[in-house]
């Protein structure tokens, strides 16, 4: 029954989004993409097998040159528009791919530099936050929130632990009101929004995707848990992307140059009722029922824009973070070595690598309608091969993920949405099927290396 879990769950929560995102984007930019892509056919080359080394660039590790041809392939035979792929393995970058358009519309290429939104594939780097103060003694997994936050223990909340909010299942789904991205600015009325929230369940007995909320909710913890009582995404450039040297940022400095920065591609809504049928049939009902939790859940923050700097400029870490496929990679990269890079516990590392124990009545997801697995503030996947892996997709199937067995950390980061998502996302699924071909055959040239060495 795991297995099947990390595919459907990935399959949900990205396809989910995907369809709510793209069309609460269309409804402001639909115009605006009927523009694009007229302007697009005049401005921009098409990307074809005969072209695709003007488009790709890059390099890869001897033996990962599998992944590099899935990555070209992914231009033109599988519709990508923009993306970046970065892939360490054993402490080692050993795959490192930009290609395509950052604007299709201008005829402005993919950069080395170039960063893009990552959609909610930013809270499992939120997460690694939690995870260094749990480390350094001054966040306890098992203990109460309120222990932490103490305006949180009202309406039946005052037994919620870390553990099982960072793991969906609080019920804390919405906010009892509206918000707009202006908000998200002020930090005491959002921690008193939160603080107020009423669980749409009794804690702890199901779980559901806390799609707009997690991210605000770890974010209260941590400035309530840091000595320095920083913001999450002042915690995370200072603490983890500063000594690792990453380009990624939960909150996008103001500085930061229009000319680094990825278009967005939302799916087209015509196109995505013709492709119902790639969405699970709990989902698919949960989606078309306006009064279900999924739809509730959803559209809290009013005038959310992911293509505006107004929304990519605050400090959203259930969905906003910006940044490089490179540094996502190296990120988890971290963590899949053991978190040593970064001073982390082994305790904590094994602990954030893990399944969190399920809910009292069973994975059923309470907002998605299909059964689904999360750990602390990420969550497993269980893949084809039969191995675990730990991190979160976002809504154009952006990906981040360590696996602690073969020491991978991995980062994909498209800038154009598909109708398939997550692990269903043949752009995505080339690319690891690859990545986990080469590394069998890597190692088992290896392994009858060290064979003749021994008979030797």
């Amino acid at each position: 029954m795991k297995k099947n879990h990390g595919r459907t769950h990935a399959f949900a929560m990205t396809i989910g989004i995907t369809f709510i995102g793209g069309i609460t984007m269309v409804k402001k930019l639909f115009s605006t993409t009927l523009f694009i892509i007229v302007l697009a056919g005049c401005t921009s080359t098409s990307i074809n097998k005969q072209n695709i080394d003007r488009f790709v660039s890059g390099y890869v590790d001897t033996g990962f040159e599998e992944v590099k041809a899935e990555f070209e392939k992914n231009f033109y035979e599988r519709g990508e528009n923009g993306a970046a792929l970065c892939i360490y393995y054993k402490g080692k970058k050993v795959v490192d791919l930009w290609g395509g358009y950052r604007i299709k519309s201008e005829g402005e290429l993919w950069e080395e530099d170039t960063c893009v939104n990552a959609w909610s594939a930013t809270k499992g780097l939120a997460a690694m936050t939690l995870a260094m103060l749990n480390s350094d003694g001054y966040l306890d997994y098992e203990e109460k929130v309120s222990t932490y936050w103490p305006e949180f223990a009202v309406n039946g909340k005052q037994d919620i632990t870390v553990r099982q909010l960072i793991s969906h299942q609080a019920g804390l789904i919405t906010l009892g009101k509206n918000i707009e991205v202006k908000d998200l600015k002020d930090f005491a009325y959002l921690e008193e929004l939160l603080a107020n929230s009423i669980p749409t369940w009794n804690p702890g007995d199901y779980h559901g995707y806390h799609s707009a909320t997690m991210g605000n909710f770890m974010g209260v913890l941590v400035t309530k848990c840091d000595p320095k009582h920083r913001t999450l995404g002042q915690y995370f450039a200072e603490e983890i992307a500063k000594p690792l040297n990453l380009e990624f940022y939960i909150g996008l400095p103001e500085s930061f140059p229009d000319d680094r920065l990825s278009e967005m591609i939302p799916i087209n809504p015509l196109g995505a009722l013709f492709n119902l049928d790639k969405m699970d049939s709990g989902l698919k009902q949960a989606f078309f029922d306006r009064n279900s939790l999924f739809n509730k859940s959803m559209y809290i923050i009013t005038d959310y824009d992911p293509t505006s700097r107004k929304t990519l400029e605050v400090e959203q870490p259930s969905g906003n973070g910006v940044g490089t496929a490179r540094s996502i990679a190296l990120a988890y990269s971290v963590f899949a070595m053991g978190g040593m890079e970064l001073g982390i516990k082994k305790d904590t590392v094994d602990n954030f690598l893990s399944r969190s124990m399920p809910p009292k009545y069973g994975t059923l997801d309470k907002v998605l309608n299909v059964q689904t697995e999360y750990g602390l503030g990420i969550s497993p996947f269980t893949i084809n091969n039969g191995i675990t892996i730990y991190g979160f997709y976002g809504a154009v199937s952006s990906f981040g993920f360590a696996d602690p067995v073969n020491q991978i950390g991995f980062g994909y980061t498209p800038n154009k949405m598909d109708y398939c998502g997550g692990m269903n996302d043949p752009r995505e699924v080339s690319i690891r099927t690859a990545l986990y071909k080469c590394i069998r055959e890597i190692e088992e040239t290896r392994d009858q290396e060290n064979q003749v060495v021994g008979d030797e």
